[in-house]
């Protein structure tokens, strides 16, 4: 089942491991019924004085050398631990996943690896609501949301790793951008699956990646399922279908067909945020929840701010957990991955475990910006002067959601087959937030 995880619990702190992860419900004290109402809706949201650092120490094999992958990340809140991860629920949707593929797409047998699925399953389980997740045994529309949820980001992931598979090539560049047009489209309802094989950007694509040709049918099905079922119109899923499109569109930039623009630290930060997919799996579980995040709220600074670093964290840790694994398809397959560790080390010339602390310390710093807004927050939403009410609940609830979404993603990412990390954590209580980040 997945990945193996191995927890260490401080003896000196074994009250606080996992206890403290499981937070204690926030109270919110405001003199406005009306933004009693707005947090209300996101009481679900826990949040803790509690610092604590989840440390790993291992030895990795790159090539021939080894390196010490050594580092602390910090977790405060939003992150959390999930004591008893529901492997029941994973395997029953992991065979649902592949029930539905083989369904859209008999034959491609590709799509459905029984240990990719899975590895998409975890991901998508550990990194929705967790409300969803903890009452798909009595509700059929949590379960049904999480299907559907798991159904998305396996499609983001088997495509990603076709595209992968076509960069250096001459076609490169005109690839992911028709695949970022095309599934565009397809959320937008304007590629109905009638009229899929028929569309220029199909045709391009098919005769690029016969297998990407195919696997776009998944995606035709899940939209159709996210219009009947959960009522998405082309206005609600306007921002999902522009995030969905340049998590492909922008693999290439300004037309090359390598990835050497990533050597520009800046570049890299930007483009990352939008290519990693993170953002396609916010956007979809809004689109899930009801949340529709207009453009007034979406300009606000702490708004925006919030929404980068919930694209940004879950890759930064991504960067750390899967290093072993993409030095492996560096080094020994040939292919280009853009992971910051082997950036830094390119660029700056610096050594393996300095590039590691430098990826560590701007997760935890991040982390520590989200937390620091959304602690804020809990005093009031005046400082949204510029916001209605009803935007201001908007912004509540939407902030909460990213917060979600990101809560338990180091754990899903660990148990995950597809990266395999073997990273064991220790965690320890900090006595402050600033002793946490100097480690």
């Amino acid at each position: 089942m997945g990945g193996q995880l191995h927890i260490h619990y401080n003896p000196g702190v074994s009250n606080v491991v996992p206890a403290s992860i499981y937070l204690d419900t926030l109270c919110f004290y405001f003199e406005s019924v009306t933004v009693k109402y707005i947090w209300s809706i996101i009481l679900r949201m826990e949040c803790s004085t509690d610092v604590l650092t989840a440390a790993f120490d291992k030895i990795v094999a790159l090539g021939a050398t080894q390196a010490h992958l050594k580092g602390k990340f910090l977790y405060c809140w939003p992150y959390k631990w999930e004591d008893q991860v529901n492997w029941e629920l994973i395997q029953t949707l992991t065979k649902a996943v592949t029930a539905w593929i083989i369904g859209v797409i008999p034959g491609v047998s590709n799509a459905c690896i029984s240990e990719s699925v899975e590895s998409s399953v975890i991901w998508s389980v550990l990194s929705c609501p967790s409300h969803w997740r903890h009452n798909t045994g009595n509700n059929l529309e949590a379960y049904n949301k999480l299907l559907l949820y798991c159904k998305f980001i396996h499609f983001f992931f088997i495509m990603d790793d076709e595209t992968e598979a076509h960069i250096g090539s001459n076609e490169y560049s005109t690839f992911v951008g028709c695949v970022g047009r095309i599934v565009y489209k397809i959320i937008r309802y304007q590629v109905p699956r009638t009229e899929l094989k028929t569309d220029e950007l199909f045709h391009y694509i098919n005769q690029t990646s016969e297998f990407a040709g195919n696997i776009l049918a998944l995606i035709v099905d899940v939209a159709e399922d996210l219009k009947t079922n959960f009522g998405a119109t082309q206005d609600s899923v306007e921002y999902l279908a522009g995030v969905s499109d340049k998590c492909f569109s922008l693999q290439a930039w300004l037309g090359r067909n390598d990835l050497s623009h990533l050597l520009n630290p800046y570049t890299q930060y930007h483009v990352r945020n939008m290519t990693g997919g993170i953002l396609g799996g916010v956007e979809f579980v809004f689109a899930l929840e009801e949340i529709y995040v207009p453009r007034t709220v979406r300009d606000n600074y702490f708004w925006n701010r919030c929404y980068e670093i919930s694209g940004f964290l879950p890759l930064r840790a991504n960067d750390v957990i899967g290093v072993e694994r993409e030095w492996k398809a560096f080094k020994e397959c040939g292919k280009s991955v853009d992971n910051t560790i082997y950036h830094y080390m390119e660029t700056t010339n610096c050594s393996f475990e300095e590039a590691v602390t430098r990826c560590i310390r701007k997760h935890n710093f991040a982390l520590k910006e989200f937390h620091d807004i959304l602690k804020y927050s809990q005093k009031g939403l005046e400082f949204l002067h510029e916001l209605n009410e009803e935007e201001r609940m908007i912004f509540a609830k939407s902030t909460s959601t990213m917060g979600e979404c990101m809560a338990y993603q180091i754990q899903g990412q660990m148990l995950m087959s597809r990266y395999n990390s073997g990273l064991e954590l220790t965690f320890e209580k900090s006595a402050t937030m600033q002793d946490a980040l100097r480690n």
